[in-house]
């Protein structure tokens, strides 16, 4: 009897092993389908950052527009439409023969018209900035012509050569303002530059969180600006260097104007061409008409502008004489109840001088 059940003893445990192996199997398929893992990428990611520079409420970026290959040749041209600087380097070579004097010029035309001049002395490189905002044309096109001649001798002309011509650099002036957009929420900006005190490097650091904005207080030193994002899991983005000249001086005030009524609508004036302690020379001159006294009490820009295309200076151009140099400029078109006229420079970067006045 027992040799005839052991046959279905081992049977049974085989088939109960079988169930038993086979319900394991099932089990683990089933758990494995049954669980889904989402994982996210973006966390290992650092955030990506990018800068803009509001300068008297308008925007401007630092992006190279320039074709680096060609600055051998003295005239560029390029589109853009963003408010951008364009910075270069400058010298003029000369030994002109005319009249017994030698007066090398300089000159930067865009779209055709004289944006800078310079009389300058031969042999010395000198930096130039224009702010393009001032010159944008309506199809956002920049057309740029560096030339150098000297007057009354066109045979013995100078030489020109120009190095760095870019617009990934700025010209700031004091208070204008670094904003920062960055991809990441609750991420900071580190920002980095040294200044120079009592002789001395010193490194400085700040930390931006949003909105990511810095107000420029400081020359920096070398110009230049380290900043990079970190997110809040602690991954750092590659650091990003921008350059920034800094101009915080002033031009300074016209001290000894003149003015003389020509007819009821025409006004002359006299001037000596004021100093501006970082470029030499102002920009460029803002003039306008009251009929009552101007001061630095009454608000600028209030006051009616007497435009730039109503005067004229020799009857060629309203740009700044060399430092020191005349001034004399005529006005047409004005009111003539306006008796009262003002004028003040600025700078490149945007610095003014105080009003000065005068009554017709």
């Amino acid at each position: 009897m027992l040799k005839n059940k052991l046959p279905l003893f081992y049977l049974l445990v085989l088939l109960f092993a079988s169930l038993l192996i086979t319900k394991t199997i099932s089990f683990f398929s089933n758990s494995v389908q049954s669980e889904s893992f989402n994982l996210t990428m973006s966390e290992w990611r650092p955030a990506e950052s990018s800068l803009e520079i509001i300068k008297d409420e308008a925007v401007y970026s630092i992006d190279e527009k320039i074709d680096s290959q060609n600055l051998s040749n003295p005239q560029q041209s390029f589109i853009t439409t963003q408010n951008q600087y364009l910075s270069f380097q400058y010298k003029v070579d000369s030994s002109e023969n005319a009249s017994g004097f030698d007066d090398p010029n300089f000159l930067l035309k865009i779209n055709g018209q004289i944006i800078l001049q310079d009389t300058i002395e031969t042999g010395i490189w000198k930096r130039g900035f224009v702010n393009l905002k001032n010159h944008k044309s309506s199809d956002n096109n920049y057309s740029l012509d560096f030339i150098s001649k000297n007057t009354f001798d066109e045979i013995n002309s100078p030489t020109l050569a120009l190095k760095e011509v870019s617009t990934s650099r700025f010209l700031a002036k004091e208070n204008d303002l670094l904003r920062f957009t960055v991809s990441k929420d609750n991420a900071e900006i580190y920002l980095k530059y040294s200044i120079e005190e009592n002789g001395l490097i010193i490194q400085k650091n700040q930390v931006l969180v949003s909105p990511y904005e810095f107000l420029i207080t400081e020359h920096f030193y070398n110009n230049e600006i380290e900043y990079y994002s970190v997110d809040s899991f602690g991954n750092t983005e590659d650091s990003k260097f921008i350059i920034i000249d800094t101009d915080f001086s002033y031009p300074a005030t016209i001290s000894d104007l003149k003015c003389f009524a020509e007819s009821d609508i025409e006004l002359s004036i006299t001037f000596t061409s004021p100093i501006d302690n970082f470029s030499n020379l102002p920009a460029l001159y803002e003039s306008a008409v009251s009929d009552s006294e101007i001061n630095e009490i009454v608000d600028w820009d209030l006051l009616e502008r007497v435009s730039l295309v109503d005067f004229k200076k020799f009857g060629v151009s309203s740009l700044p004489s060399k430092s020191g140099g005349s001034e004399n400029m005529l006005f047409q078109n004005i009111d003539s109840e306006k008796n009262y006229f003002a004028i003040k420079s600025f700078d490149q970067s945007g610095n003014s001088s105080e009003i000065s006045s005068c009554f017709r």
